[in-house]
């Protein structure tokens, strides 16, 4: 029987001919990212049982993108001792604040991930990497295992193989794809799988919609999510590339626990209701659902095509006076070309707030929210207290519907916006 793809990297990782659904690995992981927040406190926690040392600080990323700007003195003192700590440990790749990005889009931007790699990271939202044909382990308060040993257990995932037929209406993006999909297949289906994206439809998409679809996908508990490389993942990596690659492929009689097929043509606009972002309905169902602020932005958007898509529901149009609207482009580079091509000025003149990369956003480290708020955005999930307030509630969505919303004052179907 053949092998997938997430079978055949961790079988070489291993150092193995092939592996099994089920087995247990100790992988070796070709690179293991982490933002810059937790790393102190990780290595007190090192130190306190005996670890003197990393065991691959050549192989570890630290990327800054959760507490930028630093807004207080407690983040300003960690971040030093942060940069201190990194060049006693012998850390030497760091992707600062100024060449900065959110760390699960800036990584695949600046040519840290390719196809073949195992990468394990810090933080669950890291499945967008298989965009490029990675396979990416997310680890949460395991990771000083990681920083410890240079490996972490791994069990081999069953993949399951998504196919989409079809074309996208007009007014509905990938957003709103994956969580008709996430409706459709269920957490049952996709706990720790590997979920293998394919069909025309996908070979149509760009690699930030790739990304999207893979990314989106672990909020139904995919241990990892995939596309195949192709002449467009090539063409993406081709001058971003810092090292060598080996494309991996599912063998073309690679057994898939699960095999689902999907019409994108009919698909309408899509939510996640609160409170959480597997809660997923049609967008008819809360239309004139009033919100006061909205957020475009996170490693689930924030991409330099999201952001032109929101553009055109804003240009020559004002933001309700009711809403306060927060734009965050995902790294520098998107920031530098949104600006180039008149996006930046188009969300200005419509009386949005624009920052620079960051995450916090997203976890509610600045732009909190008060009792009683209602707030639709493009982050990845939408649980009490996510934004601030426990008391509020946020609706995810794709960047037009939020763009929409903004307008309007109240959720609103985007495709009125863009007929």
């Amino acid at each position: 029987m053949g092998q997938t793809i997430v079978q055949k990297v961790l079988a070489k990782k291993s150092g193995q001919s092939e592996v099994h659904p089920g087995e247990i690995l100790y992988p070796k992981f070709d690179l293991s990212v982490i933002h810059e927040v937790p790393v102190v406190e990780f290595w007190e926690e090192l130190k306190a049982v005996g670890v003197t040392k990393l065991a691959r600080p050549e192989d570890m990323l630290v990327v800054s993108d959760h507490e930028i700007p630093i807004n207080t003195l407690k983040a300003a003192e960690r971040t030093k001792k942060t940069k201190e700590l990194m060049k006693e440990l012998g850390i030497k790749r760091f992707i600062r604040p100024g060449c900065h990005g959110i760390q699960h889009q800036v990584t695949l931007e600046q040519g840290y991930v390719l196809p073949g790699m195992l990468i394990t990271v810090f933080d669950i939202h890291c499945l967008n990497m298989g965009a490029l044909g990675a396979v990416s382990v997310p680890v949460v308060y395991e990771y000083p295992t990681v920083m410890a040993t240079g490996t972490i257990w791994v069990k081999v995932p069953e993949t399951i193989r998504i196919n989409l037929h079809g074309k996208m209406q007009l007014g509905v993006s990938v957003r709103d794809v994956i969580h008709y999909v996430m409706k459709e297949v269920g957490a049952e289906a996709a706990d720790y799988r590997m979920v293998d994206f394919s069909g025309p439809a996908v070979k149509e998409m760009s690699i930030f919609e790739r990304m999207i679809l893979c990314g989106v996908i672990v909020e139904i508990g995919a241990k990892s999510a995939i596309v195949e490389p192709d002449e467009k993942t090539l063409a993406y990596i081709k001058e971003r590339a810092k090292f060598p690659y080996e494309v991996v492929k599912n063998d073309k009689d690679a057994k898939f626990e699960r095999v689902y097929d999907f019409d994108i043509s009919n698909i309408e606009p899509m939510v996640a209701l609160p409170p959480s972002p597997d809660n997923v309905a049609p967008l008819t169902e809360v239309i004139g659902k009033k919100i006061d602020s909205a957020y475009i932005g996170s490693c689930a958007s924030g991409t330099l095509e999201e952001l032109r898509a929101a553009a055109q529901v804003m240009k020559n149009r004002i933001v309700h006076p009711d809403v306060f609207c927060l734009v965050v482009p995902s790294t520098q580079e998107v920031f530098r070309e949104a600006a180039d091509e008149g996006i930046i000025s188009t969300f200005i003149k419509a009386g949005c707030h624009v920052i620079g990369p960051t995450c916090a956003p997203c976890f509610g480290a600045i732009n909190q929210m008060a009792d009683g708020d209602t707030r639709i955005a493009t982050s990845t999930r939408n649980d009490r207290g996510r934004m601030g307030s426990f008391n509020s509630d946020i609706y995810l969505a794709s960047a037009v519907t939020v763009a929409a919303a903004a307008v309007k004052g109240s959720i609103t179907d985007p495709r009125e916006f863009l007929r």
